[in-house]
């Protein structure tokens, strides 16, 4: 609420980011992360839920795992009829108070 106060004050937008984080981890590109990237380590023809947050105000983000397909099960706390697909742009959440949208995904690794 702080950035939406301070953006009213400026007559202006927030500032606009130049970084997100996965994990908490900005990426190869900024010295504050740490050494690496976040590996999930999994096993062959498993299952597996993910749950993907955007706790971002202002933008919206595209999310998919290289050479596999995702199964929509559920947003916002609500399961849904399953959705095949390739990839995902999850946005702000549209109510005010709750600046977040959640997504829950099913991965099978191949």
């Amino acid at each position: 609420m702080e950035i939406i106060e301070t953006a009213l004050e400026n007559s202006g937008e927030p500032n606009k980011l130049d970084a997100f984080t996965i994990n908490g981890q900005l990426g190869d590109l900024y010295n504050c992360s740490k050494q690496g990237m976040f590996k999930l380590v999994v096993n062959y023809g498993k299952t597996y839920l993910l749950r993907i947050i955007n706790s971002i105000m202002n933008e919206e983000m595209f999310f998919m795992v290289a050479k596999h397909s995702l199964t929509i099960v559920g947003t916002n706390g609500a399961y849904i009829k399953p959705i095949k697909t390739s990839y995902i742009m999850i946005t702000p959440d549209r109510q005010w108070m709750s600046l977040s949208q959640q997504i829950r995904l099913l991965v099978t690794t191949i």
